[in-house]
């Protein structure tokens, strides 16, 4: 429960894969909201994440009240789950030394929309956004993780997988070793380059991940192309398999309470749609 807005604070950050949402409600219910560059280890990198949440936590403190505790949430991608790896020591080392005076609770950012009404801890969320993750949980305390491994070995379904694909995809089809396709043309549109030049240029990029994951709207709206249309298919297809597979896992009955997440989800009700039937 949280404390009573008369007594303290309560601010919350959202830090995903592309970038950084920070929201701080003073004790009489004002509200401000203020976004940021990823502070995600894996979109970032070391050295910029961890200035970047100091920076975070800079501009939070100048919302707060002088010496009043706070009641704070941080939800990373770059956190684990379930204890499936270590807490990024170097995120831990700015938020206690840099966080607002008060109680922190430092989570990965599938875990607070798992938890908070209406799934209120029972069910499953499904999230695309930079990164991809299915998170569930049943009611005897059982959870089931499947994806969210960071884009190098997982992300399967994420914006970043969409825009990946759809560009090798474009690659292939300049070379004649593929169909052709849009979204060669697309391609060279939004990034304002042709693809020779493009391959070299955002694997030179830290921002590469973010920046590919932007490609995934383009993606989603040339679903009139065979090819793009396959390709949300198979990624939307990858998804469902992964619900599929956390359903096995828990105790959700027959009508299971499933959310879904993230921007891939929250822009498209045809990648939505395609999960569901999926």
């Amino acid at each position: 429960m949280l404390p009573a807005r008369s007594a303290a604070s309560v601010w919350g950050i959202d830090a995903g894969g592309s970038r950084t949402t920070a929201i701080v409600v003073g004790p009489e219910g004002d509200v401000s909201v203020a976004h940021y560059g990823s502070v995600s280890i894996g979109t970032a990198g070391t050295a910029a994440a961890t200035a970047g949440l100091t920076t975070v936590f800079e501009s939070m403190r100048s919302e707060l009240v002088a010496g009043q505790f706070a009641f704070g949430c941080i939800g990373c991608s770059s956190a684990p789950v379930a204890g499936e790896s270590p807490y990024p020591d170097v995120l831990t080392k700015v938020i206690e030394s840099h966080a607002p005076a008060g109680t922190v609770l430092f989570v990965n950012d599938m875990v607070p929309l798992l938890y908070a009404p209406p799934m209120s801890a029972v069910g499953i969320v499904v999230s695309s956004g930079t990164g991809s993750c299915v998170l569930g949980r049943d009611s005897s305390g059982r959870l089931a993780k499947i994806g969210g491994h960071e884009h190098i070995v997982s992300d399967e379904g994420s914006a970043y997988s969409l825009g990946r694909a759809a560009l090798r995809t474009a690659a292939s089809a300049i070379d004649g070793t593929g169909p052709a396709t849009i979204l060669s043309d697309l391609a060279s549109e939004h990034f304002g380059m042709t693809l020779p030049c493009l391959g070299r240029w955002l694997a030179e990029r830290r921002s590469a991940r973010a920046m590919v994951a932007g490609f995934a709207p383009v993606v989603l709206a040339a679903t009139a192309d065979g090819v793009a249309r396959r390709i949300v298919e198979s990624n939307a297809a990858w998804l469902a398999t992964a619900v599929e597979v956390a359903l096995d896992r828990l105790d959700l009955g027959t009508h299971p309470s499933i959310g879904f997440s993230g921007g891939v989800m929250r822009g498209s009700a045809l990648y939505r749609d395609l999960v569901v039937e999926g």
